[in-house]
């Protein structure tokens, strides 16, 4: 029965868990050191169809979970009893797994900023671009670059060339944060992530078929054996990112020269960006920036902007929703058309009010235009987090219409 402790707490105390199965059953204790803990058994059952090679039954199934919810935990920060918790960042030593690095804020809080300081301007501000891919450590200890994913897994095997690139230029002990994206072509998610979760040799046949990926960097946290993210603004971190070499799958963060908001808006529009980072100039990382608890801190001196896009779509078809929603309407078939062919955009399942999951789940919704909210659209051509904002009977279906084979929506 592995017991693990989190030393590394907000407030100081010492939490603690335990896991073990009996049977079909997994069994789970946490709380905090010395007070009472909790008790709580889950049966997780069999996994496949029985007689399978897919099958797993249900005590097997549960040593399972076990295995995964241990190393879960240690990803978390929780260390065995009676082992060392790491807690502060040795760069000539592999990076702990316990680090986390920290994230822009979710969201810009316009409002908020604009009744302190007037129009968001140059003078207060800076913009970078957002990427739309997989944060990324590139690390030196010593003299040997290596590059971490955010849990802190090894992953250089998956992009030699990179390392590759990295060895000509990187200064020993440092620690930079950057984005991998596909070299030369539109963000896409979906493949970083698949090449990352490959094995490493067919990551690197992947990369050779279908494109390498590059890593843009972002982020300064230690330079040359110096924690530069303890004592330079985000102006300073920035234009030291700005002066790191390029190589041909190692770029720098694109900086937006704009004054305010509403240009910020134009622009990622105008490039179909997924969206910027603001940079409070005069911002200092905050000192428990690096969190040794496996979850990322959130400092208030830089913040995610996107633009939410709106547009026309065609219901092609709809479908019943899960629990609450397993009797009405869940979601919906949005698309376009080009020519007499309808291109589908993907499903829309948010932004209906109960009353309109009744009302509407019926065949007639098939043929009717909404008009929905959406992130971006992705390579192969589907809305990011589309969301319903009404219906439009004052526009007939043929009018919504998309560039002609194309598969990207008019916006």
């Amino acid at each position: 029965m592995p017991t693990l402790k989190q030393h590394n707490t907000k407030d100081g105390k010492v939490r603690v868990w335990s896991i073990w199965a009996d049977g079909d059953e997994v069994h789970v204790e946490y709380g905090t050191e010395g007070g009472k803990l909790q008790h709580v058994v889950d049966v997780p059952g069999s996994v496949g169809r029985e007689g399978t090679k897919a099958f797993v039954d249900p005590s097997a199934q549960a040593l399972l979970v076990v295995e995964r919810l241990v190393k879960k935990k240690s990803e978390e920060g929780y260390v065995e009893e009676g082992a060392t918790a790491v807690d502060t960042l040795n760069i000539r030593a592999p990076l702990p797994k316990n680090l986390s690095l920290p994230k822009p804020v979710k969201t810009f809080p316009v409002d908020k900023f604009t009744k302190t300081y007037g129009e968001v301007s140059d003078f207060d501000f800076c913009f970078t671009r957002k990427r739309d891919g997989m944060m990324a450590a590139l690390a030196s200890h010593g003299s040997e670059p290596r590059l971490y994913s955010r849990r802190m897994d090894d992953m250089g095997s998956h992009v030699p060339h990179i390392l590759e690139e990295a060895a000509s230029w990187l200064p020993p002990d440092t620690l930079l944060t950057g984005e991998l994206v596909p070299a030369g072509q539109a963000d896409d998610f979906r493949y970083v992530s698949r090449v990352v979760r490959s094995l490493p040799e067919k990551a690197v046949d992947l990369q050779n078929e279908c494109g390498k990926l590059a890593f843009y960097i972002f982020g300064a946290f230690v330079w040359n054996g110096e924690e530069v993210w303890k004592t330079e603004n985000m102006e300073k971190l920035l234009a030291r990112i700005g002066r790191i070499p390029e190589s041909e799958h190692i770029r720098q963060v694109e900086l937006i020269g704009v004054d305010d908001l509403k240009q910020l808006k134009a622009v990622i529009k105008g490039e179909e960006w997924e969206g910027a980072v603001i940079h409070l100039r005069e911002g200092l990382m905050p000192k428990d920036a690096l969190s040794f608890a496996g979850k990322e801190r959130r400092p208030p001196v830089s913040w995610k902007f996107k633009v939410a896009r709106e547009d026309d779509f065609v219901i092609l078809d709809w479908d019943v929703g899960s629990g609450k929603n397993m009797t009405r309407l869940g979601s919906v078939l949005l698309g376009k058309y080009s020519g007499e062919t309808p291109v589908e955009f993907g499903w829309c399942g948010t932004g209906f009010t109960d009353a309109q999951r009744e009302e509407y789940a019926s065949d007639s919704l098939v043929g009717r235009v909404v008009q929905v909210e959406y992130d971006s659209v992705t390579p192969d051509g589907k809305l990011r987090f589309p969301k319903f904002i009404r219906f439009r009977p004052d526009k007939d279906p043929e009018e919504c219409i998309t560039d002609e084979g194309s598969g990207t929506a008019d916006d």
